[in-house]
Formats: C-alpha cells, structure tokens, sequence
C-alpha cells in the first residue's frame, strides 16, 4: 500500500534543524512507478545526523524512518541503527560500515530494478494478450 507523509508533517520538517529532504525527492522514476516507490520509500526522511534528527519531536521519531546522510537510522518506534563501528560519544558511524550501508542500498536498488523490469514486462505481455 502507497505511503506518504502528510502535508502537515512535512512543512514541520522542512523548517526542522538539519532537516535534509524527503528520500523521494532524491530519486528519479517514471510516474507511472509512483506507487512503488512510495511503497519502498515514502516515508522516508533524511536529516543531516543522528543528533539532529533526535532533536524532531518524538511524535514524528515514532511515526516516519528517519535516516542521517551517514546512515544511521530510526527505524518505526524510536530505534537508532548505527552499525557495528559506531563511535557512540559522536552518533556517527565509521567509513567501513558507510561503505557497506551504501553497498547494500545500491544492491538493493538493483534488486528493484530487477523486480520492476519484470512487473513492467509482464504487463506488456498481458497488453499483447489483450489485443490477440
């Protein structure tokens, strides 16, 4: 089911401290996939670190995942992810795990790639149906 942040919502975090953008606004995709990608990001909002991002107001922390340009996140409920070389006094996360936290996104995305160029091909096939 499509997902999106409400408008309300979303003029509070554009005027927040370190506020970033929305992940959908850092993608590029056809109209047509709009659904798809609110489905896989829509409610996604990426702040400048972890410390400014602690600073939003529990109510949104608990209602949107939230994640830092160096990758930490808080996941649906208030729970940070900082990977396994985090330096704790700093919130920050070291240049290993970056890597690796942008290697699995990119595999991701290649993944939905994959999926979408199926689901697109399918579609075809069955418009070709429907005209036989």
């Amino acid at each position: 089911m499509p997902v999106s942040i409400p408008s309300t919502d979303r003029e509070r975090l554009t005027k927040a401290k370190g506020f970033v953008g929305f992940a959908t606004d850092f993608v590029t995709y056809e109209k047509q996939n709009n659904d798809i990608v609110s489905v896989l990001i829509g409610n996604v909002i990426i702040m400048e670190s972890f410390q400014t991002a602690r600073k939003l107001p529990v109510s949104i922390q608990r209602k949107y995942r939230i994640v830092s340009i160096l990758g930490e996140q808080i996941q649906l409920g208030s729970v940070w992810t900082v990977g396994e070389n985090a330096d704790s006094k700093k919130g920050s996360i070291g240049c290993w795990k970056r890597r690796h936290v942008l290697q699995e996104t990119l595999d991701t995305i290649e993944r939905y790639k994959t999926n979408l160029q199926d689901v697109q091909n399918r579609i075809k096939i069955e418009q070709n149906n429907e005209k036989l």
